[in-house]
């Protein structure tokens, strides 16, 4: 954008910014957004008029997929983006070249085209030195400073990026401790502890300390972290006015004293200085209330930390509080401290609560050591520890500096929030286009300003935030406010000065007023009601009650150690949960790290260091801000470029937390109205999202595609009975897993899941948090691992603290998908943006693994060594569910005792291993993820590419070790045995081990708890439970050497199969390998639960007679004389089949596989043989032709990516050929000539459309329906087949001649009398061919499509010529049984009846041939039923089209066809008639006048009549329908079982599964079908309807109107 030349907006007439002198500030207001929307309304109109398409929503997947749009539901926030935000966007999201400091470099951005409007902004070269005014950087430590970037340089060079592991695993650092040590003191409480993300300290946190039964008070302006943090806890809610303490106490009495229930516990929570307000909070009277009734607080000094008081300890210190009255005080390290992260302090047992239950504990990498060093530094120096005074000086000067930047903003009569000292001073806009104008004009002076509107303010109180910083020196404020004065004079914005009309309300100083009227009543009617309300109180207390609310750590439960055995109780006194499990008496350093996230080995790597210096000494440490406002620095655009590059997809987006990152995306993009099918399994982060986007959740059991198949049955039979169209359903659907589950180690089936949503419309949201980087043959994830094209995952989702050794997250995906979330994701909107030299660190990770493919492959390697060790029995008593690739790999018992001694027997394991150099915990589950979405109790483990040969053997070594001296005998024994027969004995041996080893491996199967359909979720093995019956666990068991095991399906079938899938290592024992192994690929093996489709297609099939009650040694017994044989013919797998009656069933023999399928004629061969000869010939003129299009176009001046003229000419002459405009142009022709040939053009029309759809569903491909998307030139078309012939070209050719032939007659050009005439009607007649050509080609049809649409054309213009007179009489018959009519319904059932269907690979009828069936059908319907009601129409006599009768139509030229035409087709002029005599076609200016007239009328009445006609009949048709479905679901085809998983966290099902399965699976096929015959009874009405109507009740109106 210019911004040197830029005119505000707000100082032209139209958009006067004076307006509120006269309207008010509410009307003046509106009236801007009416403008300002018709403007966006306007542009976007121009842009699609254009063919340029919204990028902001561009949805390529959804429009391919033919999804409901990503704005459904979202309406209001999809039109704010798209014709508002459009209009700003260039004053948000400006990048910065420079560090934080006072002064920054400010990247000028341009548009990327001149074409339209709302273009796309690009990043250039150029910046601009602004004086920075948005910035948090309060006390000046932000940037490079003396003080602290040497510190954190040389953190970054001694410790690694990052820590690898939560902070409640192995990621407690002493630099952590030290910052929390420093912390607590500074703020004056006992404890404190840090979450590596300012917005995760509050929306993780919350949910720890409070839950159901709890009540939280949260100021009615309070921040979206705390919002979010409250939505998430469960607890109820109620807002009280924004700090009023009258109507906190208000609440609070009713909470007491009133009728409603009692409540656990009450949490209070305000904010230090509100951040939009710039006002301090009532912190005084606040704690006065809360103490009096017992509630507890908590106070966010996320902007008052450091900002506010003597010594820079907040509002506290401030506002004269003692923090011991504080019970949580919550800050952030972002702002005041220039660094990242927040911190929670507390007392010890509400610390070592959060600890254990928050979300940024147990989740999340805990806070890297470069982090911890910038906090500690600048901590230092405000307390005077460093030795000097700076600290005492930059908060002199901050407070300085912000009273004198406030008072000459209050001078210049400008209209400031807030008051003294807060740092943070809001200035009021009010009008829309204010926003804009007054960013641009302070850039243009040299100010970056951050300028606020909706959704972050009440969409009438848009404002500008000015933030000021210790580092500012005075004379650059007074400048600034020099600057700041010359923009509110051009602006109009000194509403002190220029006040508004008083007697029109808006004004938010008079509002303020009357709220302080409100308080003050609300203060008294308070007070009137405390004695009795107090006395409730104390009533509460009594009897058994010892207090009036529970702990504030508690959370339903007492606060507990659930990890270790040993030491009191948490709830018994101060402790520390670290020392409890003595995670805390780490050694410096560990020998092997098992339990770190670091999977590529990168957080020490010495060039990622370097790396991550350079961008420090260039940068600083912290953001100390927003993205939006001054918060992206060149690392965060690169790492996002890096991540949509390397992942193949258009955008993607970078969160400050991976944590917070699908938990931000899923609300972001659902809406309460959706549906989502969701895997058990899904961590703490997935459920956090649903939770927050109450979308109505179905689950399916973990990693299972059946039944994801099965719940998407469900809701296609309840979107049949219940949606409010039948068509579609009209809710989203969203199919939401992990790639790689983090707490089982298994793989989603990936290919089967595309497929389901791909099959049932739905969008898939992949979370790869665990995958990304470390699965695929290039690090891709788990589409490259399964070979799947990343495009057909809607969403991608992923942590960066795995493989991108970093912090934070990233969503990638189609751009609408990516830009919706820049201005809706809480987690990027509402939080300081990530540290940019972690995000130098994650481009660096990213690069690496696409420079350096070993690293993957080593990782991969380790997980593989890992797998194999857990199965193999090296780790006696353990074994593992991971899938095979997995770079997770839990190792849980095999066996053990109790579940709650389970836990105890890890850590003790864990405990000793790391006290001999071996880095590995207890996988610490978060204690708020429900039961049946937990995980098993396992150790954390995970490969990394830093393990070797050496190292795995001595951490097996030593967990083996000490797994002998901790776990029971038994234990030991089971494990060993179980785990060895599983990987390397072979189906010989098992057949001869004793029945004791294999009644253990019958009872204890590594991976039991996941290979089989889980009823309830996987539970860890126990004594005291009985053993799982292998009769219960159908499906394969894959193992390490690729050895698919004995599965037993059910009590009538055994399937046995041994197959290797993977080449034995070298140094394997030749002779273990089942000589029944022919070798398969394990590419689309999922895992450990194969399927039998996996495996080859040459296996067959041999049955013996085995009886019910037969030992496993006498099932096995015929497998012995069958290995050798079995060995020669490279069988690869033998079904057992037993009988209860033990009757010999006969062998099948292999050769049957030979007998037909199918059977056919010799006619119906060679037709097929023909027909597919032909479809070859046109596919590959397709082929050859489609890749001229371009080149061609180009060189005729035609390409479509022009703007200009050849937009518009497109955009015309597609219409000309659309069925949109036929279906305008053809009825209107019928009514208004109103005679048999009219009708004749409709049927003719109707009969190329059918038989054309059916030729392109003969000739259709699976790439008929799909189409490249182009933004430049427009959306995808939805159900538009590209395939031979092109029917517009049909129409083209047809319809114009059939007209021209029947008008000029069977006589050559040179007999006519007036032969030119006829030439230029040909011509033009050639020309609208070639238009409609050109269009098509434009569009995706290739020229073999188009002129294979003009040969069929022409073809069957001429059939009908010869016919004209005949058909037309058949039209004016006095029945329907008429020879014509036979005719034409036997065209119709030949057609439909031997309607060719082109087949899949896979049975299925091909996509664009069921969608050219459906036209076809639906067109010859319309068609049969036009005939009838053309013959049921009686005949008229002629109109009075004019005054002077037919000799005032005698001009045949096509340029007068418009007036002539009536009379023309109404014989009126004869047929082939030719005038003689030029001079007398002089037509009437008035008739010609009258004929515009009429036929406008016919127009607007006849399509008005139509259309209402055909919404009634199909309202009523639909509203039958239905009816009769529901009757259907009712009493015909009862529900086989209870809704599953209505909400998030909903229990399990109960009852008989299979039968309620397939109960279910009846219910959904029937009702499917029932549904799909409702559609088409429903599209039938419609058809049948709007063919009567236009060929008989809308002439009938005529007829009465007279007209």
């Amino acid at each position: 954008m210019e911004y040197d030349a830029y005119a505000p907006d707000s100082t032209r007439l139209a958009k006067s910014g004076s307006a509120y002198r006269v309207l008010g500030h509410d009307a003046a207001t509106y009236y801007q957004y009416a403008i300002y929307v018709a403007e966006g309304l306007a542009k976007n109109t121009f842009n699609s008029l254009r063919g340029i398409k919204d990028w902001r929503t561009d949805d390529v997947n959804g429009d391919r997929n033919d999804l409901p749009a990503l704005s459904k539901g979202k309406l209001q926030d999809f039109f704010y983006i798209r014709n508002l935000y459009g209009n700003i966007e260039d004053v948000f999201n400006r990048p910065v070249y420079s560090s934080p400091e006072d002064w920054i470099d400010v990247a000028i951005r341009e548009p990327t085209s001149d074409r339209g409007y709302f273009s796309k902004l690009v990043t250039t070269r150029q910046s601009r030195r602004c004086l920075n005014l948005g910035s948090y950087n309060y006390l000046g430590f932000g940037g490079l400073n003396t003080h602290c970037t040497p510190l954190v340089r040389k953190a970054v060079m001694d410790h690694p990026i990052t820590n690898g592991s939560p902070s409640a695993e192995l990621g407690y650092s002493l630099p952590i401790r030290e910052v929390e040590e420093t912390t607590s003191k500074f703020v004056g409480k006992e404890a404190a502890v840090v979450v590596g993300m300012g917005f995760a300290t509050n929306s993780t946190v919350i949910p720890a300390l409070c839950g159901k039964g709890d009540l939280i008070i949260s100021d009615a302006l309070n921040h979206n972290s705390i919002v979010e943090g409250v939505r998430l806890s469960g607890a109820k809610v109620k807002p009280f006015k924004h700090n009023c303490p009258g109507d906190l106490e208000l609440i609070l009495q009713d909470a007491v004293a009133g009728k409603g229930p009692r409540y656990n516990k009450i949490l209070v929570i305000v904010e230090g200085i509100y951040s939009m307000e710039g006002e301090l909070c009532c912190l005084p009277d606040i704690v006065r209330v809360c103490k009096m009734y017992g509630a507890y607080i908590w106070l966010d000094e996320a902007h008052s930390i450091g900002a506010v008081g003597a010594t820079g300890r907040g509002v506290c210190e401030e506002l004269g509080v003692d923090p011991a009255d504080i019970d949580i005080m919550m800050g952030t390290f972002t702002k005041s401290f220039g660094a990242a992260g927040g911190y929670i302090a507390s007392d010890h047992e509400t610390i070592a609560r959060v600890r254990q239950y928050a979300a940024g504990c147990t989740d999340a990498v805990s806070m890297p050591p470069a982090v911890c060093a910038q906090i500690l530094a600048s901590l230092r120096v405000i307390t005077g520890e460093d030795g000097t005074d700076i600290g005492a000086r930059k908060l002199r000067a901050l407070r300085e500096n912000a009273n004198f930047f406030r008072d000459g903003l209050e001078e210049l009569g400008l209209e400031v929030l807030g008051e003294h000292p807060s740092p943070v001073m809001p200035v009021m806009l009010y009008q829309p286009y204010k926003i804009g104008d007054f960013s641009r004009l302070a850039f243009n002076r040299r100010l970056a300003t951050v300028v606020v509107g909706a959704p972050a303010t009440p969409v009438k109180y848009p404002r500008v935030r000015f933030c000021v910083s210790a580092a500012h020196s005075r004379e650059d404020l007074a400048d600034a406010l020099a600057a700041i004065s010359d923009i509110s004079d051009e602006l109009s914005i000194k509403f002190k000065l220029t006040p508004p009309n008083k007697w029109f309300p808006g004004s938010l100083e008079v509002i303020e007023r009357k709220e302080h009227g409100g308080r003050v009543r609300r203060a008294a009617a308070a007070a009137a009601a405390r004695p009795a309300a107090l006395a409730a109180a104390r009533s509460l207390a009594t009897g058994r009650n010892t207090a009036r609310f529970a702990p504030l750590h508690s959370r339903g439960t007492p606060l507990s150690d659930d990890y270790g055995d040993g030491g009191p109780p948490a709830s018994s006194g101060p402790i520390d949960t670290y020392s409890i499990t003595g995670i805390t008496t780490q050694p410096k350093e560990y020998n092997v790290m098992l339990s770190s996230q670091d999977i590529l080995a990168l957080t020490t790597d010495p060039i990622m260091k370097e790396a991550c210096a350079a961008t420090i000494e260039t940068l600083g440490l912290g953001s100390c801000s927003p993205r939006g406002f001054y918060g992206t620095f060149p690392p965060h655009m690169d790492v996002e470029q890096t991540i949509a590059d390397f992942l193949g997809c258009q955008e993607a987006v970078l969160y400050s937390f991976g944590a917070c990152t699908v938990s931000s995306v899923i609300p972001s993009l659902g809406h309460r109205s959706d549906v989502a099918v969701v895997d058990r399994g899904v961590g703490h982060g997935i459920l956090g999202g649903l939770r927050l986007a109450k979308m109505d959740v179905r689950w399916y059991n973990h990693c299972d595609a059946d039944d994801c198949a099965r719940v998407f049955a469900n809701l296609e039979a309840e979107d049949g009975v219940t949606s409010a169209r039948l068509a579609r359903p009209g809710r989203r659907r969203w199919l939401i897993t992990e790639a790689c589950f983090q707490g089982t180690g298994r793989v989603a089936p990936l290919p089967e899941l595309v497929a389901l949503k791909e099959t049932h419309h739905a969008r898939l949201i992949l979370d790869e948090s665990c995958s990304f980087g470390a699965m695929g043959a290039n690090g891709r994830g788990l589409s490259e691992h399964f070979d799947v094209d990343a495009g057909k995952v809607d969403v991608i989702t992923a942590s960066l603290e795995g493989a991108g050794a970093s912090v934070g997250g990233f969503c990638a995906g189609d751009t609408g998908v990516v830009a919706y979330q820049r201005l809706m994701g809480s987690g990027y909107v509402f939080s300081a943006s990530l540290p940019p030299y972690l995000a130098t660190a994650a481009a660096h990770a990213i690069r690496r693994v696409s420079a350096e493919p070993r690293l993957v492959a080593q990782a991969q390697a380790s997980a593989s060594a890992l797998r194999e060790a857990a199965l193999s029995g090296r780790i006696p008593g353990f074994t593992t569910d991971a899938d095979a690739g997995s770079p997770v790999v839990p190792l849980r018992l095999a066996a053990g005792s109790s579940a709650g001694n389970e836990i105890n027997l890890l850590a003790q394991i864990a405990s000793r291993a790391r006290s001999r150099g071996i880095g590995v915990c207890v996988a610490r589950v978060n204690p708020l993820v429900p039961a049946q979405h937990a995980p098993p109790v396992s150790l954390r483990v995970y490969a990394s590419a830093a393990h070797t040969k050496t190292s795995l053997s001595k951490a097996f070594v030593v967990l083996a070790e000490e797994a002998a001296q901790v776990l029971p005998t038994h234990a030991l024994s089971i494990g060993v045995e179980a785990a060895r027969l599983d990987a390397r004995v072979s189906m010989t041996a098992y057949v001869e081990a004793p029945a004791s080893i294999r009644s253990a491996r019958n009872s204890i199967d590594p991976g039991s708890t996941v290979l089989a359909p889980a009823l309830e979720p996987a539970k860890s093995v126990n004594a005291a439970s009985p053993p799982r019956s292998r009769a219960k666990c159908p499906g394969a068991t894959l193992q390490m050497d690729g050895i698919i095991r004995l599965v037993v399906l059910d009590d009538q079938k055994v399937k046995l199969v041994v197959a290797h899938s993977t080449p034995l290592a070298d140094d394997q024992d030749s002779s273990s390998e089942s000589l029944l192994s022919p070798r398969i690929p394990t590419k689309k093996l999922n895992n450990r639960s194969a399927s039998w489709s996996d495996l080859p297609a040459e296996s067959s099939l041999q049955y013996w007679n085995v009886p019910t009650d037969a030992s496993d040694h006498d099932i096995l017994e015929p497998f012995r004389t069958h290995v050798a044989s079995a060995a020669v013919s490279s069988q690869s797998g033998i079904v057992l089949k037993r009988t209860t009656s033990g009757t010999p069933l006969a062998q099948f023999d292999p050769s049957d596989q030979d007998s037909p399928r199918s059977l056919s004629v010799p006619a119906l061969v060679v037709l097929l043989h023909w027909h597919n000869i032909f479809r070859r010939y046109i596919l590959n003129q397709i082929d050859i032709t489609a890749a001229m299009v371009p080149t061609m176009l180009r060189k005729v001046g035609l390409n479509p990516d022009d703007s200009g003229w050849v937009r518009y000419f497109y955009f015309v002459a597609g219409y000309l050929g659309s069925r949109g405009f036929h279906a305008n142009l053809l009825p209107l022709l019928v009514w208004t000539c109103d005679c048999a040939f009219t009708r004749l053009v409709m049927v003719f029309y109707c009969l190329c459309v059918g038989i054309g759809c059916l030729m392109k569903g003969a000739l259709a491909t699976s790439m008929s329906s799909i189409r490249p998307a182009n933004p430049s030139t427009g959306s995808l078309m939805r159900h538009r087949v590209h395939s031979w012939p092109s029917v517009a070209g049909i129409q083209a050719s047809a319809l114009p001649f059939l007209i021209l032939r029947w008008r000029y007659g069977f006589e050559w050009v040179w007999n006519m009398k007036t032969p030119w005439w006829a030439v230029i009607d040909y011509s033009l007649a050639f020309a609208y061919m070639t238009v409609i050509s050109l269009a098509r080609m434009a569009n995706g049809d290739s020229p073999a499509n188009v002129q294979g649409g003009i040969v069929v054309g022409a073809i069957l213009l001429r059939c009908l010529l010869p016919h004209v007179e005949w058909a037309t009489n058949g039209l004016e018959a006095s029945t329907v049984m008429s020879s014509q009519g036979y005719v034409l319904v036997g065209i119709v059932l030949a057609c439909v009846c031997l309607y060719p269907m082109p087949l899949n690979a896979h049975g299925e009828v091909l996509y664009a041939a069921s969608t050219c069936y459906r036209r076809m059908w639906r067109t010859f319907s319309y068609m049969l039923f036009f005939a009838a009601g053309s013959v049921w129409r009686p005949q008229s006599t002629s109109l009075p089209i004019t005054r002077d009768g037919a000799n005032a139509f005698l001009m045949p030229s096509a340029l007068s066809w418009l007036s002539h035409l009536p009379l023309v087709l109404k014989n009126d002029f004869p047929v082939g008639a030719r005038v003689v005599n030029r001079s007398a076609a002089v037509v009437n200016r008035a008739s010609y006048f009258e004929v515009i007239k009429i036929i406008t009328v016919k127009y607007i009445i006849g399509h008005a009549a139509s259309q209402f006609s055909v919404w009634a009949i199909s309202y009523v048709a639909q509203a039958f329908v239905e009816c009769c479905l529901r009757g259907y679901v009712s009493h015909y085809k009862k529900a086989g079982g209870t809704r599953v998983g209505k909400g998030v966290f909903g229990g399990g099902r109960g009852g008989d599964v299979k039968a309620e399965s397939e109960a279910q699976a009846d219910v959904a096929q029937g009702t499917v079908h029932m549904r799909l015959a409702a559609i088409t009874v429903v599209e039938l009405a419609q058809d049948v309807t709007g063919a009567l109507v236009c060929a008989h009740g809308v002439p009938r109106l005529f007829d009465a109107i007279g007209i």
